[in-house]
């Protein structure tokens, strides 16, 4: 399913004769996930609920998950887990790839965490892609460091392939700052019109946005 998504070839022709080292984590991975990359997993875990409590997909006290905001738990997906009685997360896929040149002091390429939630609805946790051999003076968005590689136009269109393929009628993320909203918004998504995601807007960070499909 999702792991069959992105390989390294793809992003190999752009670097040419360098290597490339990708650690991919899938639903069978998911415990070992949690332990290395704990606060993405937790950031997940908060995407999810907050679509299950704002849209009422599930008839839930929506302050059932507070406790574990100020003492995260190895797992909040899977406490999650418990109080639905059901897991929540279908499959999932974490690509993580960096460039193997000791001459780099930040090396990370690519960055994509993608989830199939138990309503077969698509979260993408994370979106990244770096050229770790241009740095920005000046940077168009908020945390860029680094120049892309050309690559999110391919990468939503994949996304968008597999919700088609797969009858995924719900495609959600949020946007880390108030100028990448724009960016999304090209590619079709919405912010969340919920109250705390429209606090979110206000506030300019961790927007919900989501994109339906037909």
């Amino acid at each position: 399913m999702l792991d069959n998504l992105f390989n390294v070839e793809q992003f190999q022709k752009f670097f040419n004769d360098k290597e490339l080292i990708v650690e991919k984590y899938g639903k069978n991975e998911f415990q070992e996930f949690c332990k290395k990359f704990r606060s993405k997993e937790f950031q997940v875990g908060l995407s999810i609920w907050h679509q299950i409590a704002s849209r009422e997909l599930e008839s839930v006290n929506p302050f059932a998950i507070a406790n574990f905001i100020s003492s995260p738990p190895v797992s909040l997906c899977l406490e999650i887990n418990k109080i639905l009685g059901k897991d929540v997360i279908n499959d999932i896929l974490y690509f993580y790839g960096k460039v193997n040149d000791a001459a780099l002091e930040f090396n990370d390429f690519a960055e994509i965490l993608l989830i199939v939630t138990s309503e077969n609805e698509l979260l993408i946790g994370d979106i990244a892609f770096s050229n770790p051999y241009q740095r920005i003076a000046q940077p168009r968005y908020t945390y860029q460091e680094f120049k892309g590689l050309g690559f999110l136009d391919e990468f939503m269109t994949i996304v968008e392939n597999y919700c088609s393929e797969h009858g995924v009628r719900r495609c959600f993320l949020t946007a880390a700052a108030l100028d990448l909203v724009p960016l999304f918004e090209k590619y079709g998504y919405k912010v969340q019109e919920d109250p705390m995601s429209q606090f979110a807007l206000k506030s300019g960070a961790s927007i919900p946005m989501y994109k339906l499909f037909e």
